[in-house]
């Protein structure tokens, strides 16, 4: 599926792909494209079952990997930088691993790695209805997250893990595997503030993430 598209920067500039989390939307981006992001071209999809994309299943994991990829092609981009938040980091996880020549560089805002199955049961029964986003939709994916993805060792290029220091999905034996599988080409920063830290700690968030980026423009 083509997704609904939102774009800020220069066509011909650096590509950067963001990648919302699950009830969001692809400008909630608008902020660190325009304000940190100012030299790149950033596209944000609304993902399937959400915002003005189209909203019928399947809702698989490998389904939204299969969308923004058809949805980055068809605005020109083969390879980028992307950036995930939440269930969009785990979407970022699943396609630096599956199709690695995609990936030059990747940023997890405090991402869904994996959601413990019987949190993900509480999350999935409490989806309330919505205007913006498809329920069905979103019950699927909390069951997508309670499957273990791709390990750390298979993922491409550099990454940067940005979790909140007060409360994050991330736990601490997920962070501590990711040390290990990545080595060196992981960089964890700690940002004040809970799982939103776009919200939290833009400026913090926004910071870290100009500075991984920019050593690769």
């Amino acid at each position: 599926m083509r997704l609904h598209l939102h774009e800020w920067g220069d066509p011909g500039a650096p590509p950067v792909v963001c990648l919302h989390g699950v009830t969001g939307r692809g400008a909630l981006f608008e902020r660190l494209a325009v304000e940190a992001l100012p030299e790149f071209r950033v596209l944000a999809p609304d993902l399937r079952g959400h915002g003005r994309s189209g909203w019928e299943p399947p809702w698989r994991l490998q389904t939204h990997v299969a969308d923004v990829v058809e949805t980055a092609e068809a605005a020109g981009v083969e390879r980028a930088a992307w950036i995930g938040h939440s269930f969009g980091g785990r979407l970022v996880i699943e396609l630096a691993a599956a199709e690695p020549e995609r990936v030059d560089r990747a940023v997890l805002l405090d991402p869904a790695i994996r959601v413990r199955p019987d949190r993900a049961l509480l999350l999935a029964e409490g989806t309330r209805a919505s205007e913006e986003y498809c329920r069905s939709a979103v019950v699927a994916i909390f069951g997508e997250l309670a499957a273990w993805g791709p390990a750390p060792e298979d993922l491409a290029g550099p990454l940067l893990l940005v979790v909140g220091a007060d409360e994050s999905v991330v736990g601490p034996r997920q962070l501590e595997r990711y040390r290990r599988g990545l080595g060196r080409r992981l960089r964890v920063t700690p940002v004040p503030g809970g799982h939103d830290v776009l919200l939290d700690a833009f400026a913090e968030t926004a910071a870290a993430t100009r500075a991984f980026l920019g050593e690769a423009a």
